[in-house]
């Protein structure tokens, strides 16, 4: 699960973001992220040019509702 998804500039440098990344790092809330919802918020990330490691951008679940 720890391949490469997204390689992006934003601008604070280089963003490389990976599922494995996501789920140990940058998600908060107290329910695990599906497949979908970790895919939709690195695609989001990398879209906005949005830099998740400086607060940027979370990855939420409470319950069955994600957001970011």
């Amino acid at each position: 699960m720890s391949e490469l998804i997204a390689r992006y500039e934003s601008a604070y440098g280089l963003v490389e973001l990976t599922p494995e990344t996501v789920t140990r790092y940058l998600k908060r809330g107290n329910k695990d992220l599906n497949e979908q919802e970790i895919r939709l918020f690195i695609e989001l990330c990398k879209y906005q040019k949005l830099n998740p490691f400086i607060g940027e951008a979370y990855a939420i679940k409470f319950g069955d509702e994600f957001q970011m």
